[in-house]
């Protein structure tokens, strides 16, 4: 309230955006849990995809049929239809598995013991990936903020591409952790020399790739874009031992995770 004022309909949008998500993402923790891959597989897929057809085609629509202005608000309710849309094909998708309850041998201690680190350090996530813009806003201004989301918005594809590779390997640790363990370096070394050449060559065509999506209007973006790239891919490289882990030792991941919020933050205010 004292930096921000919202109205009624960005308030429903942060209400939808944050709850109705978290909730569809809880239905596939079912699937997860009971080992359904295909179906788990699918519903994260549907997640993304559900928000390119909803915000793009709705969008489309609602403006070159209905004849809609383009505008902010639009978006606002676009991704509220959105939201709605996504916690509807969770119901639809788990409806048979509500209100189920798998109590047989249980073992609550230890699944708190797994599942706090864990649920802490999604947060201290979340927060470093707001922590940012945050501090350019507040140290730069807002000219910085746009010049910097151009980039990172680009650049965040390859996030979800580790995601989706750490979700294969977590699926992998669960059935032979020491067999896995063993094939990490291997894996590793397999790729790296790869990676290397596609980082280099994303940097290279770079300055192409920002000024067909954004104009001459961001071309400060640029070297932006080119360091971000090099943390971002270069993150699929430890992405198979860091899935490791997240399954076997849950609290080293929340330590890893707060001393790399603190070492970002500091770091980011020396540099600014």
């Amino acid at each position: 309230r004292y930096y921000y004022s919202l109205n009624l309909t960005e308030v429903a949008f942060l209400a939808a955006s944050t709850s109705l998500p978290a909730l569809y993402r809880f239905f596939t923790t079912y699937y997860q849990a009971l080992g359904k891959w295909a179906k788990y597989n699918l519903l994260n897929v549907l997640y993304n995809l559900l928000k390119g057809l909803v915000l793009l085609l709705g969008g489309v629509l609602l403006i070159m049929i209905l004849k809609f202005e383009a505008s902010y608000n639009l978006y606002l309710f676009l991704f509220i239809l959105y939201a709605i849309v996504l916690l509807l094909v969770g119901v639809v998708a788990s409806y048979k598995l509500i209100g189920t309850k798998y109590t047989k041998n249980f073992d609550s201690l230890g699944f708190y013991k797994i599942v706090w680190p864990l649920g802490l350090s999604n947060v201290i996530i979340a927060f470093a990936m707001r922590a940012d813009n945050i501090l350019i806003e507040y140290t730069l201004g807002l000219k910085a903020v746009a010049v910097y989301s151009a980039a990172n918005s680009l650049a965040l594809v390859f996030p979800l591409v580790t995601g989706s590779i750490m979700r294969v390997f977590m699926k992998e640790v669960s059935k032979n952790t020491d067999y896995f363990l063993g094939k990490i370096l291997d894996f590793q070394k397999k790729y790296i020399f790869p990676l290397i050449v596609f980082v280099i060559l994303t940097i290279y065509i770079s300055p192409f790739i920002i000024e067909m999506l954004y104009g001459g209007k961001y071309d400060t973006s640029v070297p932006v874009f080119q360091i971000l790239i090099i943390a971002y891919i270069g993150g699929i490289f430890f992405t198979p031992i860091e899935s490791y882990f997240y399954n076997e030792d849950s609290k080293l991941i929340l330590y890893v995770k707060a001393t790399q919020l603190v070492t970002f933050i500091c770091f980011s205010i020396f540099l600014i």
